[in-house]
């Protein structure tokens, strides 16, 4: 029964979900002909008693002619080929075009002996009893059928001196269709040179041979028409988008009522490809689109529910799940399901309960997945409910999964109950991690026990860090970064050291040791920090991890020391602005304690990572400061290193950087001894001789040049 809400919608746009609903659509005065198709052909689809009454009263309906045609035309696309309407059927074959064509069309979908031999007969109408219009359509429901009795049939029109033109060639065409011969026409000369051949054959052998040819004909044929459904699309939504702003949606509202399937979705595509959250489809086309989940073409419903999951309307939720639970078809279910996940709404959820004892195991594990996806929420906001799901998840584990081929639901069952927990399950998630257990059950069971954010739940999981299949151990190490302890840390290492493990385990291992390191102590990490002494990035890390505790621990000495660390693997790593910064809180630290030798060669490896970041006038007014009186000593360290940059810079081609370099050190106060400052002057005067006009503009040139510097400040 339709859902109360469902019920309180406005009937022009409440879906048709129930017979009454399209047994009514079939005999409405202002129904259009499209919209009495669609209503047979859900009837002819929905299967029940009462759908088959309903085809029935409107068959014999005299009254409505528009609601005859619509039956026979869904019961001609009808592949059960039901023969419970043979012979209301056939009573409308005597009937006015199309009517009677539809009604035709419907028989030969049929198969049983009697239909063929009816059918035969009324294309043979010897008694010309019949109207042409039947005649022709019979004639070409004879030339769908493969075997001698009808091909017999198709070769005495053709040849009969009693018939006329038109049925010569329909005969012709229909024996065209059976055999796939073009190239025979209506030439009845031809076709008795085939008829010769052929008819010596075993009627058995007779029949294989055309059905061999007819489904290889189908193949191709199948082909060509895949390439113009999608080209046809293309032009329509072409089309569409060329049309002015206000005939839009009379446009895509006309694709949508198609009565032809590849046009139905043709119109949901672009429905999906014009609108998002940001800008949702207009009041007529939401409420086509649920009108649409009940297609009768399953392709039709697949895109309707794949497109409602994407624009998650909430006004569409009370139609998918009444479409639901009536469904028949599979893949149409399971898309079903997954839009009803995507809503996040905590209505859906008794349905997806549901829905786990679905007959189809591919149904239910779309729900377990869909209860996964909002499982964090519920655990949060409603334990109840979650307790519920947990119970529903574990008798369904029991019942349904002990079969051969589900594991796939196994491993999406786990996945249910993860989000939610509960400490209790610890032994069914244990029970899961096992060898004989499938790989994707394995992920699961590991990531489900990861979730529980236990101690404990490490302790089982490093016994898997050696499993023999790749993905269960990047799960493993997943989990691990939600439930290890710093204890874990040697086995998680034992992974990142292996010469067996490929790259993308290792940095799993990596990522799950970065998730342990908070948990150590700094002698802890000290000893971390030298296991990676070739692998700065990694060392780096650990030491900002160590820095962090002392400073909390404000342990100044040692915290020195680790910058002094962070800042040589930050040079290594390429970063030398940032390596500075280090450099100079250590360096700091070290002048206030008095301590030269930590001093000197913190200033030489700050010195080295300023000019290396091309902080110039930072470097030279550091270096400045280090030979002022009384240090007059330390020219030798800061010299040096001024020259060879500027050197650098010089034979890199570098220019401009040598030059704003050079600027600097000619301002320092005190300024470089004169063995310094004379090959530097050197290096300028050759730099303005290679590059003089932007030399120049870069930096003038003053009156007294660096090399003729007369005073010598040491």
């Amino acid at each position: 029964m339709p859902s109360t809400v469902l019920l309180a919608q406005d009937p022009a746009t409440r879906p048709l979900v129930t017979v009454v609903d399209q047994a009514a659509a079939l005999k409405a005065a202002n129904a259009t002909q499209a919209e009495r198709n669609e209503a047979a052909r859900r009837l002819v689809a929905d299967r029940s008693v009462e759908g088959r009454q309903a085809l029935h009263d409107a068959l014999v309906n005299l009254g409505s002619r528009p609601g005859q045609l619509a039956v026979a035309r869904a019961l001609a696309t009808d592949l059960s080929a039901d023969p419970q309407f043979v012979n209301e059927l056939f009573a409308l074959a005597a009937s006015e075009p199309p009517t009677n064509e539809a009604a035709i069309q419907a028989l030969a979908s049929a198969r049983t002996a009697d239909v063929r031999t009816r059918m035969i007969d009324l294309a043979r109408d010897p008694n010309h009893q019949q109207r042409d219009s039947s005649r022709l359509a019979a004639i070409a429901a004879v030339g769908s059928y493969s075997d001698k009795q009808a091909a017999q049939a198709l070769m005495d029109l053709l040849v009969s001196d009693a018939e006329n033109t038109e049925i010569h060639a329909a005969a012709g065409d229909a024996l065209a269709q059976i055999t796939g011969i073009r190239g025979n026409g209506h030439d009845p000369v031809k076709w008795q040179q085939w008829w010769s051949a052929s008819t010596q054959k075993e009627d058995a052998a007779f029949e294989n041979d055309l059905l061999l040819d007819r489904a290889a004909r189908f193949v191709r044929w199948q082909h060509r028409n895949d390439r113009l459904v999608e080209e046809m699309q293309s032009v329509l939504s072409s089309a569409y988008q060329t049309v002015p702003e206000k005939s839009k949606e009379t446009l895509l509202l006309r694709y949508l009522k198609s009565d032809a399937p590849e046009m139905r979705v043709a119109g949901v595509r672009i429905v999906i490809a014009e609108y998002s959250e940001t800008r949702a489809p207009v009041p007529a086309v939401r409420a086509q689109l649920r009108l649409m989940l009940g297609d009768s073409s399953t392709r039709v419903r697949i895109q309707v529910a794949q497109t409602l999951r994407a624009l998650n309307d909430p006004t569409a939720l009370d139609a998918l799940v009444e479409q639901l639970r009536r469904e028949p078809d599979v893949e149409v279910r399971t898309t079903l399901v997954e839009a009803l996940a995507a809503t996040d709404d905590v209505k859906v959820v008794p349905e997806l309960i549901k829905i786990l004892d679905d007959p189809s195991i591919a149904v239910a594990e779309a729900a377990a997945k869909g209860l996964a996806k909002m499982g964090p929420a519920i655990r949060t906001k409603n334990p109840e409910l979650a307790k519920k799901i947990a119970d529903a998840v574990q008798e369904t584990l029991q019942k349904r999964t002990a079969e051969p081929g589900t594991a796939a639901l196994r491993s999406a069952l786990i996945d249910a109950l993860a989000p939610l927990r509960f400490v209790d399950l610890r032994l069914t998630f244990t029970r899961m991690l096992q060898p004989n257990e499938a790989a994707g059950v394995r992920r699961s069971a590991a990531r489900a026990l990861g979730e529980l954010q236990q101690s404990w739940a490490a302790d089982t999981l490093v016994n898997s860090l050696d499993d023999p299949d790749q993905s269960v151990r990047i799960a493993v190490l997943d989990a691990l970064k939600q439930c290890a302890t710093f204890e874990h840390a040697e086995a998680i290492y034992l992974r990142l050291k292996s010469d067996s493990e490929p790259a993308i385990v290792k940095q799993k291992a990596w990522d799950a040791l970065s998730t342990v390191f908070p948990k150590a102590d700094t002698n802890q990490l000290d000893r971390w920090a030298d296991r990676f002494m070739n692998d700065h990035a990694r060392r780096y890390q650990i030491l900002l991890q160590e820095a962090d505790q002392l400073q909390k621990q404000n342990a100044v000495s040692e915290l020195a020391g680790v910058q002094q660390n962070i800042g040589v693997e930050l040079l290594a790593m390429g970063d030398p602005a940032q390596a500075a910064t280090y450099f100079e809180k250590a360096l700091q630290f070290h002048e206030s304690r008095n301590a030269p030798a930590a001093v000197a060669d913190l200033s030489n490896l700050y010195m080295d990572a300023v000019l290396a970041s091309g902080q110039y006038q930072k470097a030279c007014d550091f270096a400045a400061e280090r030979i002022r009186p009384p240090n007059q000593g330390n020219q030798m360290t800061m010299g040096p290193k001024l020259r060879n940059q500027v050197d650098e810079l010089r034979k890199k081609g570098k220019f401009e950087e040598a030059l704003t370099l050079i600027d600097a050190i000619k301002k320092m106060n005190p300024q470089l001894a004169q063995q310094f400052m004379s090959p530097i002057g050197s290096f300028e005067e050759e730099i303005r001789k290679v590059y003089p006009e932007k030399a120049k503009s870069l930096a003038p040139r003053s009156e007294n040049a660096v090399g003729a510097a007369a005073v010598n400040p040491r």
